[in-house]
């Protein structure tokens, strides 16, 4: 965990948190992943809303905010590939900007993305 928060922390824009709680949650290999529509008491938790770090999640938002993490680094996986991740980090190692180094990295603008992320968590929201 602490490497991935040492790597999104570079730079001049340093990533949402969401990014680095969502790496390491997927690094951790999770047992018996939940489905985001069976833990999030039926409250929408937009990936805009979890740029700041998770330390001040109160009990009840912590949980789905750790999973809607979780799930935008798995979308971005299955999205993009594996391969895109490692070089998210290295363009946020070499001191780019989050939103320059994600459209490097994806080929894609973040808010464009975020904002089609958000539509289909809502969507599938209960």
């Amino acid at each position: 965990h602490g490497l991935f928060d040492r790597a999104t922390r570079q730079g001049k824009g340093a990533a949402p948190a969401w990014l680095n709680e969502g790496m390491a949650t997927v690094a951790g290999k999770l047992a018996n992943p939940v489905e985001l529509g069976g833990c999030r008491n039926g409250h929408f938790t937009s990936l805009r809303a979890l740029h700041a770090p998770f330390g001040a999640l109160s009990r009840t938002d912590a949980r789905p905010s750790y999973l809607v993490a979780r799930h935008a680094v798995e979308q971005l996986q299955r999205q993009f590939g594996g391969a895109k991740l490692p070089a998210l980090l290295s363009e946020l190692a070499r001191n780019a900007g989050f939103e320059p180094a994600f459209h490097t990295a994806f080929g894609v603008t973040y808010a464009t993305w975020v904002e089609a992320f958000d539509k289909e968590l809502e969507r599938d929201s209960p």
